[in-house]
């Protein structure tokens, strides 16, 4: 059985893991050898897929204070790794390592390409340039790491890592970046929470986060598939709310929107007998007053236009039909007297009386109760959880229970939204390992 020795391993070739080796290969004042031990046939196989592919490398927002608002968990403690590598300083690195990027209107950057390997490729080259630095061991399982102990019971300063491929491995400096337990096809199979808990350390409770919900509701089958780009939901068990897009479908909802609520509700028990109840407002970018208006100024500019041609000028068909459907009743909408709902859609708007305009523009804004009985399975994107933070050095994100060993990346118990964030995360705690290094 093979013994080889490095001054760093690092274990898992996630965004955190590239970007620690990358960033140690390029300081002048590092000249070491480095390992990356991964058990997939090849790096990044977490990172291609984010964004379907294309790769959110990371946020277009550049106020720290926001974003750091984007992470329901580890926020004080990514402050200041946030601060010295920012998303300004992510994409600066990307662009100077040959990946010209973009950033569209609901603030997500992207490569230009719209090609995630494109982004995996600028550590490739990398890689291959300081080839004779770093190994990359691929299809390796790592199977345990322990801290060297001598003689007199004192940390000798070395750790060994045993694989089922390479055998048995030595180094002054472990890593773990093996990220969390979503996307387990990638090899995110939560071995990290194994290795730190054998060297001291304290694991969360860990919960899927950025998942969808399924409903009990039958008003979805009416609105299934229906997207709103700007919609409020509010947990009512805490009365918070949350802006986003979402899309209804026929098993309850998704898109960021959901993926926000889940990451605030991450660790509450839901399932039918626990069920979490929801507010849903389709349509939030405008308040009651401006629907009103909009009504009063079309009936001045179309006055023998009907009220559902001109509502379809706005919404969209099957939405228009639930306003103005009995079955609005079903969905938990009191039924008014103001409205004759089998005729109101063939009413000329200017023919509507006061009230009725006001109806109308209430039920357009109104909230929608849903009843969420389960997460979900199998389409969480992070996991909600892990190494507690009160052990890790946030200067260097070094163990505070064992030296010379470095945390970075979804291992840490941080987790954020969607659009980028957890990438930024990643990429930042793993620049913050791969600098402070001695």
């Amino acid at each position: 059985m093979s013994h080889q020795s490095y001054h760093t391993i690092i274990i898992g070739g996630g965004a955190a893991g590239l970007m620690c080796a990358a960033t140690l290969l390029e300081r002048s004042d590092f000249s070491a050898r480095v390992a990356i031990i991964d058990r997939n046939p090849h790096l990044w196989a977490k990172v291609i897929i984010s964004g379907w592919g294309r790769c959110n490398v990371t946020t277009g927002h550049s106020s720290i204070r926001e974003i750091l608002t984007k992470y329901p968990r580890g926020s004080d403690f990514l402050s200041p790794i946030l601060k010295a590598f920012t998303p300004k300083s992510i994409y600066r690195w990307f662009q100077e390592h040959g990946v010209p990027l973009k950033v569209e209107k609901d603030m997500r950057v992207f490569p230009v390409s719209d090609d995630g390997h494109d982004v995996v490729g600028a550590f490739e080259q990398l890689f291959h340039k300081h080839h004779d630095r770093i190994d990359i061991l691929l299809r390796s399982k790592v199977e345990s790491v322990s801290q060297v102990v001598c003689s007199d019971g004192l940390c000798s300063g070395r750790f060994q890592v045993i694989t089922d491929k390479q055998g048995i491995l030595t180094c002054s400096n472990v890593v773990i970046a093996t990220g969390g337990q979503a996307y387990r096809h990638t090899g995110s199979t939560g071995d990290g929470y194994a290795f730190a808990q054998g060297l001291w350390h304290t694991i969360t409770d860990l919960w899927p986060s950025l998942n969808s919900f399924e409903s009990s509701d039958t008003v979805l089958h009416e609105l299934s598939w229906l997207a709103f780009p700007t919609a409020q939901i509010q947990v009512c068990t805490t009365w918070q709310w949350y802006t986003g897009a979402v899309l209804l479908t026929h098993f309850g909802i998704s898109w960021p929107l959901a993926f926000i609520v889940s990451a605030h509700t991450a660790f509450d028990r839901i399932d039918h007998e626990h069920p979490l109840p929801l507010r849903l407002r389709p349509h939030a970018d405008h308040d009651y007053n401006w629907r009103y208006d909009r009504l009063t100024q079309q009936a001045h500019a179309q006055p023998h236009k009907q009220l559902s041609t001109i509502l379809r000028q706005e919404f969209s068909d099957k939405f228009v039909q639930y306003i103005l459907s009995a079955s609005f009743g079903k969905g938990g909408v009191r039924r008014t007297e103001d409205l004759n709902q089998e005729h109101i859609g063939r009413t000329e708007i200017a023919s509507l009386q006061k009230i009725q305009k006001s109806t109308i523009a209430d039920l357009l804004g109104h909230w929608i109760p849903l009843t969420i009985v389960k997460r979900r399975p199998g389409d969480e994107f992070v996991t909600a959880g892990w190494v507690r933070l009160e052990e890790v050095s946030s200067s260097d994100c070094q163990s505070r229970i064992c030296p010379w060993l470095y945390l970075a990346g979804e291992v840490l118990d941080i987790d954020g939204y969607t659009w980028g964030y957890n990438l930024t995360s990643s990429w930042s705690t793993g620049r913050r390992v791969g600098m402070k290094i001695i």
